[in-house]
C-alpha cells in the first residue's frame, strides 16, 4: 500500500471513492 501512488492513498481517504477503488485495486 505504501508503494502505491499518493493519489490512490488520497482517494482512499474519501468513503465514496474508497468503495470504487477497493474493487479496482
Amino acid at each position: 500500500m505504501t508503494k502505491v501512488c499518493p493519489i490512490v492513498i488520497v482517494e482512499w481517504s474519501i468513503p465514496e471513492n474508497s468503495i470504487g477503488k477497493t474493487q479496482v485495486d
